[in-house]
């Protein structure tokens, strides 16, 4: 299954468009806290929680770059 623009607009709203990244990896906030940056247009990724669950919203968060190119990069 694709992530479409549709998942990705709820994705955003569920998230408040606020980063969701809670990962105690990332340097980029307090571990286990969630990050406070703001998500804009074009400036974030999508998470994928399972790889194995697929692109369902359940299994999705809105990470902005900096969580992500911590943790993957």
């Amino acid at each position: 299954m694709e992530i479409t623009e549709q998942m990705r607009h709820d994705l955003l709203e569920r998230a408040g468009r606020r980063c969701e990244c809670m990962s105690a990896n990332c340097r980029h906030h307090r571990p286990g806290g969630r990050c406070p940056r703001t998500l804009r247009p074009g400036q974030w990724k999508v998470y994928y929680r399972t790889g194995s669950a697929g692109a369902r919203l359940w299994n999705l968060e809105a990470w902005c770059l900096t969580c992500f190119k911590n943790n993957f990069g």
